[in-house]
């Protein structure tokens, strides 16, 4: 098993990452694969909420970045 280390990465980053490392694994490409990462904070928003419950506004949120 390969064990990478990503380090503090982008969600879109770490996501896409690991999107492509599936699937060389399913390809049998390369090794089953551990993913160690932390990733700047993200909003996410369930099957039944909406940008309407984020109570902060897109400027307040980009200035965290």
């Amino acid at each position: 098993m390969r064990v990478i280390e990503l380090g503090i990465t982008r969600f879109q980053e770490a996501y896409d990452f690991q999107m492509e490392s599936v699937r060389k694994v399913s390809q049998g490409a390369i090794d089953d694969t551990l993913l160690i990462t932390e990733h700047h904070p993200v909003i996410t928003i369930g099957r039944r909420g909406s940008a309407e419950n984020i109570l902060k506004t897109g400027e307040y949120l980009s200035s965290l970045e």
